[in-house]
């Protein structure tokens, strides 16, 4: 029971409470507006009513800080200064740098007590005790009757009396003597108090205009995304109702109450900087200079004129610590995001299309995003979700069979003619034409004002699509212009589709046709009634009429254009010139103009080419004959003068010296029918 009494006097000394000074009794803003993106922030505006000088007060999750930081705005600061001061974020350690003891040191009294030997302090207990701490000894002791043993600790003072000892389990209160001490354990629990990590922090927003104002402050943290579900009603013309639900989430930690609420869809650029965090910058350590044993430097002469005061390079390096003290700004410390922009000429764009069976959503779009603003305050608490109708109108919608993963699919084109984008979101599907019947499930995308999509949601179970292989088919043809031959290659891919229908009505069936690089729609025309171009491809509609089978073919086409200049021709060897001849003009794949040209090409080539070959056929032969005039020179400097063998060696090296001469006429020649060949290609060309 001592030991209970004890440290509950630890706690009462050491854990004063912190005061705030502020002008009114109240100083935490309520909550009166709350913005949700589907980019996953949120933006939360309170507001106050204040006279004169004041200090609000904002709990924060320390996870919220950093964007807090980002993002705060304070209007209504009637010309005075603004500043937001919290608790610092830097660790345990750096806090207790000034102090007399460590964190550590306050996990047990015993331990503390060592740490403050010195000290000087006063003991309550089975007698008063005033000194100075000398020592605190862990000490065991059997207990009476030998009923085991007992952990102590006993404490020795230095006292005007000399030294006295007491039992720290049996001290009723020890009070240190120190007012700097003391106020040094007080903060030392605070710090730790609020060095949770996930602990809230508390923002004191310091105002010092004057009069009565009113002060609103806002700022955007992280949210759960909103969500949209749809719910469409065929009937039998081609329109539908549309209604659509928001579903969003409480999660910031408090109680939304009569809030004005609203939903932003859009991808605004949203990010978090660690801006709680401290930061310092590494310097160089520079020696201090000394006059003592200075001696000169040894002079080494002049490197390429180069300095060498690289030696003491600085770089810069950052490391995070913690955070700010506080923040000073004017009335403004961030700019307004994007979250809060609502100009006076948006105001005026609102959905007319309305109908009056539920109360809807206000909208605005701007250049980015949607805004919906509900037509009524809400009130959310916190952990709780919610519901809420947003759009409510009558819309075009009209059946289609779209082909999709070779399925035949049920969609229905949705048409915007409002005067806002719808947000993405999941669609069910209903039949209203007798009794409400559930048709399906869909998805649909942003669908900005003005445009149409197709959404699935069943199996077409009246019509049957088969989509044959594609066969491709590759064309040649040239032309010869200013003397270069363009060379155009076309690709050309029929795709077959068999369309059969047992339904009693006709169906409009929807083909999503892809499209490759530089591939065209030949068949049907690309510009032709019920052709569409979308991303990456093109849609077509086919009427299919009643219980009728019909054929359908898509040709594409993709055409590669190609040059051939006459310098490029000199570099057509026989290999080339084969595949000209052989593979594309034998099987076909040109037209007869273009095979005469390749024709007219190849012909006035072969001479060319072939005089390219005799040209290396010759200077083959010179180069064996050179090696063998070597071998013949390195044999006549082995023989003796006058010798048979020496005239022997003598008659060879002549006729090889006469087959060189023979050689290098015939190259000569060949050159000057490679010359001749290519001036008459270059002239051929020049001339069409």
């Amino acid at each position: 029971m001592r030991l209970s009494s004890l440290s509950l006097s630890f706690l009462v000394l050491f854990s004063s409470p912190v005061f705030l000074s502020s002008a009114s009794a109240d100083t935490s803003p309520q909550l009166k507006r709350v913005m949700l993106s589907s980019a996953g922030v949120g933006y939360f505006e309170y507001e106050s009513d204040v006279e004169g000088p004041t200090t609000l007060t904002l709990s924060i999750p320390r996870n919220q800080i950093d964007d807090v930081l980002k993002s705060m705005t304070i209007d209504g600061a009637n010309g005075g200064a603004v500043s937001v001061r919290m608790p610092d974020d830097e660790p345990l350690e750096k806090g207790f740098s000034d102090f007399l003891f460590t964190p550590d040191s306050l996990e047990s009294p015993a331990r503390l007590l060592s740490e403050l030997r010195g000290a000087e302090v006063s003991i309550e207990g089975p007698r008063s005790i005033k000194g100075k701490l000398m020592s605190v000894e862990a000490e065991t002791v059997t207990l009476d009757n030998d009923k085991g043993t007992q952990n102590r600790y006993r404490v020795s003072l230095i006292t005007s009396e000399g030294l006295k000892q007491a039992i720290l389990q049996d001290v009723q209160s020890l009070h240190f003597e120190d007012e700097k001490l003391r106020n040094q354990l007080n903060q030392a629990l605070t710090l730790m108090a609020t060095a949770q990590e996930n602990g809230p922090r508390q923002l004191d927003i310091v105002l010092s205009g004057k009069g009565k104002r009113q002060v609103k402050i806002g700022y955007v943290v992280s949210t759960p995304v909103w969500k949209v579900a749809y719910r469409v009603q065929l009937d039998k013309a081609d329109r539908a109702h549309l209604q659509g639900w928001a579903i969003l989430e409480n999660t910031s930690g408090r109680d939304w109450k009569d809030v004005e609420l609203t939903l932003l869809s859009g991808n605004p650029i949203a990010f978090r900087q660690p801006l709680y965090q401290s930061y310092y910058v590494d310097r160089p350590v520079v020696p201090v200079e000394t006059l003592n044993h200075q001696l000169p430097l040894i002079d080494k002469g002049e490197l390429d004129g180069r300095s060498q005061l690289n030696q003491y390079a600085m770089q810069k390096q950052a490391r995070p610590m913690a955070a700010p003290n506080q923040l000073n700004g004017g009335q403004f410390l961030a700019a307004p995001t994007a979250l809060m922009v609502r100009s006076e000429d948006e105001k005026d764009i609102r959905e007319t299309d309305v109908s009056q069976s539920a109360p809807q959503a206000e909208a605005i779009e701007n250049q980015s995003q949607i805004v919906l603003k509900l037509p009524e305050h809400q009130t959310i608490a916190s952990g709780q979700s919610m519901m809420t109708p947003i759009i409510d109108r009558d819309i075009p919608a009209v059946r289609h069979t779209l082909l999709s993963n070779n399925k035949p699919i049920v969609a229905v084109e949705i048409a915007n003619q409002s005067t806002t984008g719808l947000p993405p979101g999941a669609i069910t599907f209903y039949d209203g034409t007798v009794d409400t019947t559930y048709l399906g499930d869909g998805q649909i995308g942003a669908l900005p004002v003005g445009e149409k999509r197709l959404v699935g949601f069943a199996s077409d179970l009246n019509v049957r699509i088969i989509r044959d292989a594609p066969t491709t088919k590759e064309l040649y043809s040239a032309s010869v212009n200013s003397g270069v031959v363009q060379i155009k290659n076309s690709v050309r891919q029929t795709t077959t589709y068999r369309l059969k229908s047992s339904a009693k009505e006709k169906r409009i069936v929807v083909l999503d046709i892809p499209r490759r690089a530089n591939e065209t729609l030949v068949e049907p025309k690309a510009d032709a009634s019920g052709i569409s171009l979308i991303q990456n491809g093109y849609r077509i509609r086919h009427s299919l009429a009643a219980g009728q089978e019909e054929t359908l073919n898509i040709v594409t086409e993709s055409v590669k254009l190609e040059s051939l200049s006459f310098e490029q021709m000199q570099n057509i060897d026989r290999n080339s010139l084969d595949f000209y001849m052989r593979t594309i003009i034998q099987n076909g794949a040109m037209d007869d103009e273009t095979k005469k040209i390749f024709r007219q090409i190849a012909s006035m080539r072969q001479p060319s080419i072939d005089a390219d070959d005799a040209i290396a056929s010759f200077q083959d032969s010179r180069e064996v004959i050179i090696s063998e005039q070597k071998r013949l020179r390195e044999n006549l400097a082995q023989v003796p003068n006058g010798s048979d063998l020496q005239k022997r060696y003598l008659k060879q090296m002549e006729q090889q010296e006469d087959k060189m001469d023979a050689l290098l006429s015939q190259i000569e020649t060949e050159k000057d029918k490679k010359a001749k060949a290519d001036v008459a290609l270059k002239v051929w060309l020049n001339s069409n």
